[in-house]
């Protein structure tokens, strides 16, 4: 099997729903699905002549979906079985790592761990997620030249100049001239997503010029295809969904509960307590018939399957990948990634992984605009700092702090960020008085954290936020503790919601 990987750039925002219904609440989706890529080929459909099923309906050909470019490099769904306690978004646990006495150990201490479901790795040990921007818009009424009453609607779209990384996959005895036509007929501009007649839709797709993709994580983790066939008995494998799973049952109907030959093994059983997977149901549109296609049950990508084998499976099956609808990139799973091997996997948020390439900004009178360069130059070095401060409050805002710092009520800390606010460009003694002096002799003249009611309720954290104050000079206090009292605020937010 050949390999041709391919770079997908956004030159407009892009609109990819997870539904084709137009109706109610449609969650956007963050990956370029591979029927995408075959509806662009798809477009030339009679030029294929007698080479159309081998191209679009044997799964000789395979066009895979299109992940995230993370720094240059192929990235991978976030694994369902990645867990944080809440309130502290770095602690990473991996599910099926976890003990019994580490399950009990957590609950005695009150720790409640959540599932993380959004965002991308890749092999550097970089996370991010996708940046989408909202768009609100209305019906226009042709006869009365206004908007449509009752007609509002709104778009999630992922932001213009962001790249993805995508392949298509050629079975041996697919010839070269085909692929040279596929190729030939996939690559320039085009359009893909909803509302492509208005300002969403266009991409720019080319070959990649690296080398640098691949299944790095097959080739890290503890077993590869090949050494799979030295697996011991009783031993648990892990599989990991790159892309969607869909699989029939023995009756020939869709099913979310895979057996153990669907994914590829002759015998052994799928620990299911162990094991995370999501599940959606959605319709596929048909353009060329202009018709929607049966309703699909699809595991998602990022599920995580954990196995006990026998040492009996086929391991030309899990290279081809598992289940149908594979022409579409579904079926993909890497065995053992190393990102699943620890029970404590750590990553670095990447701020500048989505940043557009260099841009070169001209006014009106085709002269390169100084004076908007240096506003978006500064704009950019304010965002970093902004980035580099927010890394520092996360950093403190451990799960012991926040014990501490969730007592006092929402509109005590929304005090204490007015107050920040209003004092990042004076001295930082001025935020002292306001926040934390005591010498006054009328009450009314203290900080706001040691006098009347408030001090009360800030005794059992004060010292936390004065540590902070007195622990450098070269700290920005004031702009910590307006992104703190930010935080805090969100996160007992959403310890509210999620306790209700």
């Amino acid at each position: 099997m050949k390999t041709v990987y391919f770079k997908c750039t956004f030159k407009a925002d892009i609109v990819l729903n997870s539904k084709t219904s137009t109706e109610g609440k449609n969650s956007p989706l963050d990956y370029i699905p591979g029927n995408v890529f075959l509806g662009i080929v798809a477009k030339k459909y009679k030029d294929y002549g007698d080479n159309v099923f081998d191209v679009f309906h044997s799964g000789k050909v395979r066009f895979n979906d299109a992940t995230l470019l993370i720094n240059g490099k192929e990235s991978y769904k976030i694994p369902f079985s990645y867990f944080n306690p809440k309130g502290d978004d770095n602690n990473i646990y991996v599910h099926h790592k976890i003990s019994e006495d580490l399950f009990k150990e957590l609950r005695e201490k009150g720790i409640q761990l959540k599932q993380k479901r959004n965002g991308y790795i890749n092999e550097d040990g970089n996370y991010l997620d996708i940046v989408s921007v909202y768009h609100q818009k209305s019906a226009y009424d042709k006869t009365t030249r206004k908007s449509k009453d009752s007609q509002m609607f709104g778009y999630n779209a992922i932001k213009r100049g962001t790249e993805f990384l995508f392949s298509i996959d050629f079975d041996k005895d697919i010839d070269e001239n085909l692929k040279e036509q596929i190729v030939k007929d996939l690559i320039g501009n085009k359009f893909i997503g909803k509302s492509k007649t208005a300002q969403y839709g266009k991409v720019f797709i080319e070959k990649s010029k690296t080398a640098q993709y691949g299944k790095v994580f097959i080739e890290k983790s503890s077993f590869d295809f090949e050494s799979l066939s030295h697996q011991e008995n009783g031993e648990e494998i892990i599989l990991y969904a790159k892309s969607n799973l869909a699989f029939i049952d023995k009756n020939g109907m869709p099913t979310a509960q895979p057996s153990v030959e669907n994914l590829g093994f002759k015998s052994g059983k799928i620990l299911w307590n162990k094991s995370q997977i999501r599940t959606r149901r959605y319709t596929p549109y048909n353009g060329a018939r202009k018709t929607f296609d049966y309703e699909r049950m699809i595991i998602e990508k990022g599920s995580v399957f954990v196995l006990e084998t026998n040492n009996s499976f086929d391991v030309n099956l899990l290279k081809d990948g598992v289940g149908i609808y594979k022409n579409e990139g579904f079926g993909q799973v890497l065995i053992n990634p190393s990102f699943l091997m620890d029970l404590n996997p750590k990553f670095n948020p990447n701020p500048e992984a989505l940043e557009g390439r260099s841009v070169e900004i001209y006014g009106f009178d085709g002269k390169e605009d100084k004076d908007l360069i240096k506003w978006v130059t500064f704009k950019k070095k304010e965002e970093l700092e902004r980035y580099e401060l927010l890394k520092e409050v996360n950093k403190f805002l451990t799960v012991a702090h926040f014990n501490k710092l969730k007592e006092p009520s929402l509109s005590q800390w929304g005090q204490i960020r007015s107050i920040s606010s209003s004092h990042k460009n004076t001295d930082r003694k001025n935020l002292y008085q306001k926040l934390f002096d005591e010498a006054p002799e009328r009450e009314e003249d203290k900080g706001f954290l040691v006098h009347g009611s408030s001090k009360d309720k800030w005794k059992t954290s004060i010292h936390l936020l004065l540590g902070k104050y007195d622990a450098s000079n070269e700290l920005k206090v004031a702009d910590f503790y307006e992104l703190l009292s930010i935080e805090v605020m969100r996160k007992i937010k959403a310890n509210i919601k999620e306790d209700k």
